[in-house]
């Protein structure tokens, strides 16, 4: 029996025998081609480090669709606060903000709360550092 004693020998040289495996190897979770050893990427995608989103740009993209879908209100836009926020940088810039719009609608039910945002807005103003 030649095809017998082929699946008996050496299962890494012998192809004959790992074309029973094909198909059932793991996946690119970006790509669908096969993986890398011990690795969920492909050799295209593995060569890069996948980051996960710092809170910062989070909020920045938050801020920039509610900005795209018109929900950031125009009398908070036109705050002088607002404005003076553009000019942080990053970080301090739009967790400030972001702050700020959660708080809109509720400014007159909870003075104290939007007094605090007010002042933390004042304060990244203060000691923040400029835009990069």
């Amino acid at each position: 029996m030649q095809t017998q004693r082929i699946v008996e020998g050496d299962k890494r040289l012998n192809g004959l025998a790992n074309l029973r495996h094909w198909g059932q190897q793991r996946k690119c979770t970006r790509c669908n081609r096969p993986a890398n050893k011990d690795r969920p990427f492909c050799s295209w995608h593995g060569k890069y480090e996948i980051k996960r989103p710092s809170p910062e740009r989070l909020a920045m993209r938050m801020l920039a669709g509610m900005s795209n879908e018109g929900l950031i209100p125009a009398d908070l836009a036109m705050l002088p606060i607002w404005r003076q926020l553009q000019e942080l940088s990053m970080g301090a810039r739009y967790a400030n903000q972001l702050r700020l719009l959660m708080l809109w609608h509720r400014k007159d039910n909870e003075t104290l709360a939007w007094a605090q945002a007010w002042r933390l807005a004042q304060q990244a103003i203060e000691h923040g550092t400029a835009r990069r």
